[in-house]
């Protein structure tokens, strides 16, 4: 693991809600690049359902370009 990698990065300073910390202790988390449309990817391109958000913030989806033109528009 390359020291400044988001890897890295992610396991020396993050502490992660509900995570086994062991776990994470020992294989570190998983690192999320991108998100598109309601799935996100992982650093190996792994696609996920992105259902989690509604715990702590609300998922309005990924590539939705009304949502990122709005605050601009009139």
């Amino acid at each position: 693991m390359h020291f400044n990698s988001s890897r890295a990065r992610d396991h020396a300073y993050v502490v992660h809600q509900m995570t086994n910390l062991k776990t994470f202790e020992d294989e570190g988390g998983t690192i999320m690049t991108r998100g598109d449309g309601i799935y996100i990817y992982d650093e190996d391109g792994k696609r996920y359902l992105e259902a989690m958000a509604g715990m702590w913030s609300a998922s309005l989806g990924f590539s939705e370009m009304r949502l990122a033109e709005a605050p601009t528009s009139r």
